[in-house]
């Protein structure tokens, strides 16, 4: 037992460990450097990619890029070489190329790249996706195709283990975006026109939960919780607001059973009770949608 802790202490594994603990004292503000830097003066693994580049990966990142801006900054080493993000800056490469015909032609070259094949149908829905992509309102974002990078204070080809615990340090902050993150995040995809609704979205459509998966790395059923969350809230406020309403009409119509037919108060009442019972039969319509939640909560103001 004690010769395989020992074993365990002085792999590789456990050596990237250490690292990466270390890395994660001098990660920002302390040590690493945030800036703009020209994105073909950004450098690739001195080992290349650690992991298979996904050109459908890439063309999901440069849509949600297209939308909301880079929202992480691309990892670099002081010598300009890439750390991690190597999808993410894939896509900002296919965004820099403002000629629809030129773009599709450089992601057939990433797809080449990666000897993957895509049927025929896939490949000319993909197409069509990124012959679409807004590559303006990129352009007009990183004027002069300067993206933000975090430069880390060491080189990669000389200290690999760094390099490697910065990678993975960088893909788990990835994943730390709140719920409240989340739905700011989908209020502004759905501007930019991604839909959410039931079951598998067709290839033409921009799904709203699928693009927040590609942004955040939560797993698919994480975002389904976080969106349900803003609905749930919503419920709440829908089904609490009815039964106070429900509560006080049966206070009014006990007053006008029991009040002498000559009571100045009868008629206020009775317009109240008309007005509260329009009111509660909104309410109990029991709103599921995101847009009929919204809407009640439009009139419930």
């Amino acid at each position: 037992m004690a010769k395989r802790i020992n074993l365990l202490v002085n792999s590789g594994a456990a050596e990237v460990g250490r690292a990466q603990s270390k890395l994660s004292e001098n990660l920002p503000p302390a040590n690493a450097l945030k800036s703009d830097i020209h994105i073909s003066k950004i450098k690739p693994r001195p080992k290349g990619n650690t992991r298979e580049l996904n050109p459908l990966h890439v063309l999901d990142l440069a849509e949600s890029i297209s939308a909301l801006g880079l929202l992480q900054p691309i990892a670099i080493d002081e010598s300009n070489q890439l750390v991690a993000g190597e999808h993410r800056i894939e896509a900002c490469r296919l965004l820099c190329v403002e000629d629809a015909e030129v773009r599709v032609s450089h992601w057939r070259l990433i797809l080449s790249q990666t000897g993957k094949t895509l049927s025929e149908k896939a490949d000319r829905e993909a197409q069509k996706r990124v012959f679409g992509l807004d590559s303006d309102t990129f352009c007009n974002q990183y004027q002069g195709q300067k993206i933000p990078v975090l430069v880390l204070p060491f080189k990669a080809d000389e200290d690999p283990t760094a390099a490697l615990a910065a990678e993975t340090a960088e893909n788990e902050k990835r994943q730390n975006y709140t719920k409240a993150e989340i739905l700011n995040l989908a209020n502004r995809l759905r501007s930019a026109g991604y839909i959410e609704k039931p079951g598998r979205p067709k290839k033409t459509e921009k799904s709203l939960k699928n693009a927040l998966v590609v942004i955040s790395g939560k797993s698919l059923v994480q975002i389904h919780r976080d969106l349900n969350s803003e609905k749930t809230l919503s419920h709440d406020r829908v089904f609490s607001e009815a039964k106070a309403i429900d509560k006080i009409c049966r206070c009014a119509q006990s007053f006008l059973d029991l009040a002498p037919k000559n009571n100045e108060f009868k008629k206020d009442v009775s317009d109240f009770l008309m007005i509260a019972s329009k009111r509660l039969s909104l309410l109990n319509k029991k709103p599921s949608t995101h847009d009929e939640v919204g809407e009640y909560l439009k009139t419930s103001k």
